[in-house]
């Protein structure tokens, strides 16, 4: 199953393209590093976070942004 998640970032950023997204913006368990470097690798940037995102843990959430198109 190696790829399986770029496969479908891939994807989405196609869909994504196709409906003339500007920007993808995510929120990731900041404790979740193997889903940071995929996005990191993929193009995300960090933003900034969520305070207390996750109700069951009250862990924060780190929101990253792709852009699609330059920001103008």
């Amino acid at each position: 199953y190696r790829g399986v998640a770029t496969w479908l970032l891939q994807h989405c950023y196609r869909l994504a393209k196709q409906k003339q997204v500007d920007a993808i913006y995510i929120e990731v368990r900041p404790s979740n590093i193997s889903a940071i470097a995929l996005y990191r690798k993929s193009g995300f940037q960090p933003l900034g976070t969520r305070p207390n995102y996750y109700p069951e843990t009250r862990e924060d959430a780190l929101v990253m942004v792709k852009h699609l198109k330059e920001p103008l």
